[in-house]
């Protein structure tokens, strides 16, 4: 079973330290939510799993493989993980079918190939029959359903999920918590999800990581996290929302 290990990242920008001693083993088809006030840390995490960031110290690796450590370095596209950001981030000159194969284009995989990969992925986000509509034809929930689907189509090992609902209005992110649920139980993907949103990371998340000043103050189930937080950082806020 492949898993994620982070031992010892930290991180620092201009002498402020960003991200303190931070330690998580993720195993296979776990979907995980970095939950945590704005500026706690969480995206800059994501963003060195990513490979978009350097780290200052520490260790990063998928299974036996190192992704970062001593003289180590992976590159994002090497890594071979799936990403879908806050903004859509849709080509707006390419149609729904083009956006999600592109990936699969650029590994250079047969057109055969291509064409079943991104119908299976645009069946899991439920925009099978838009395929040659372009970004401006579809509502913003449809646009993030492309870059779902963009995400899941090379079949990536972890999953990677930066706020992609905050740009929603309440009655789609709620569709939404439901369809990504649902896409993880389909797939058995990994899932790495930053939020501040309690409800989306109780509601979706098999594990909960609650980061404050660039740390992890408890890591745990929603049930024993709800049951028991772990100190008063914790207690104070789960109970703000």
């Amino acid at each position: 079973m492949k898993e994620l290990r982070l031992a010892g990242i930290s991180k620092s920008f201009g002498g402020t330290d960003v991200l303190r001693d931070i330690s998580l083993t993720i195993s296979r088809g776990s979907f995980l939510a970095l939950l945590g006030p704005s500026g706690c840390g969480k995206t800059t995490l994501l963003r060195i799993v990513a490979g978009l960031e350097t780290p200052g110290a520490g260790e990063l690796s998928l299974d036996d493989t190192v992704l970062y450590g001593p003289g180590i370095s992976v590159t994002p596209e090497t890594r071979g993980f799936g990403m879908v950001f806050q903004s859509y981030a849709v080509w707006p000159h390419m149609t729904v079918r083009e956006n999600v194969a592109y990936p699969l284009k650029i590994r250079r995989l047969a057109k055969q190939e291509r064409r079943e990969r991104v119908a299976r992925a645009l069946e899991l986000v439920h925009l099978d029959g838009l395929e040659d509509r372009f970004p401006h034809q579809l509502s913003g929930g449809q646009q993030q359903r492309v870059a779902l689907a963009r995400g899941i189509v090379m079949e990536p090992p972890v999953l990677l999920l930066d706020e992609p609902l905050s740009n929603l209005d309440a009655r789609l992110r709620a569709q939404m918590r439901r369809e990504l649920r649902d896409l993880h139980r389909a797939l058995g993907i990994t899932i790495l999800y930053v939020t501040h949103d309690q409800r989306e990371a109780f509601e979706m998340a098999t594990r909960i990581a609650i980061i404050n000043e660039g740390r992890i103050e408890q890591d745990g189930t929603p049930e024993e996290i709800r049951s028991r937080p772990a100190d008063g950082f914790v207690k104070e806020f789960l109970s703000e929302h």
